[in-house]
């Protein structure tokens, strides 16, 4: 009986999470938090939010989030809690909450990242956040700049975004990487090698986040098609720029003469 009611559980959770992802594409906002309360009161923990007109939608999301760090859920399965916290940042991204849901998702990521060696289906969510991560910075410089500058305002998110570099570039130093051997600790072969050390070389610092989360996203999951798309994508865009700039500079070196 316990198996059936667990496969069961599993099912509703899937199902609700999928209402609540439909309910959030169609602006039904308040019908996509109610569905995410129960979605993470059905996987072991009662959440007590406060609903009222007072009660603005980014402190329904707050404690929303922070629920899902409870203790009580620890028996409930990564992908599940994952998913959840997925669907919460996109929602807060989509109430106009950016800085949040690039602070939301970050800390899912970071929390689950050693899992995706271990799980491929953790691995696979990571990797879709990652995804998520780099498009919002992609398509809104503003807020890049703001998660990429470490200053009073942004000091959180922007250790949550260092922290995800960081993690890119031991991954490629512990040889997960299809794309960068990792490099050998010496000198001389660091001299002597043709590879490039970063997929970041040659790029903005704002910018080069972005390419690094993205091959991030291809070593949490190096099936996942569309994650190597848009990396291709974003190497292209930089490869084009920079052919750009130096095709400008040997002009105007040219028209010097």
């Amino acid at each position: 009986m316990g198996k059936y009611q667990d496969l069961m559980k599993s099912e509703l959770v899937s199902l609700q999470l999928a209402a609540a992802k439909l309910a959030r594409k169609h602006h039904n906002y308040n019908l996509a938090q109610r569905l995410l309360v129960k979605q993470v009161s059905l996987l072991g923990n009662p959440v007590k939010i406060l609903q009222d007109s007072n009660c603005s939608k980014k402190q329904f999301l707050e404690p929303l989030m922070e629920s899902l760090n409870d203790p009580s859920l620890a028996s409930a399965k990564p992908v599940d809690v994952m998913e959840i916290q997925r669907e919460c940042s996109k929602l807060a991204f989509a109430l106009g909450h950016t800085s949040e849901a690039v602070y939301f998702l970050s800390d899912s990521i970071v929390q689950y990242s050693n899992l995706g060696d271990i799980d491929s289906n953790v691995g696979a969510v990571n990797s879709r956040s990652l995804l998520a991560l780099a498009k919002w910075l992609l398509n809104d410089r503003k807020l890049l700049t703001a998660v990429t500058k470490i200053n009073g305002n942004g000091l959180a998110v922007a250790t949550k975004i260092s922290s995800l570099c960081e993690l890119e570039a031991n991954y490629v130093s512990l040889g997960h990487s299809t794309l960068i051997p990792a490099q050998d600790e010496s000198p001389e072969s660091y001299l002597n090698s043709t590879s490039v050390p970063s997929v970041a070389c040659g790029v903005t610092d704002a910018e080069s986040v972005c390419g690094q989360l993205l091959h991030l996203a291809t070593m949490q999951a190096p099936d996942l098609g569309k994650v190597w798309f848009n990396l291709a994508g974003w190497c292209y865009r930089w490869g084009r720029k920079t052919v750009e700039q130096a095709r400008c500079v040997l002009r105007h070196s040219v028209v010097k003469q």
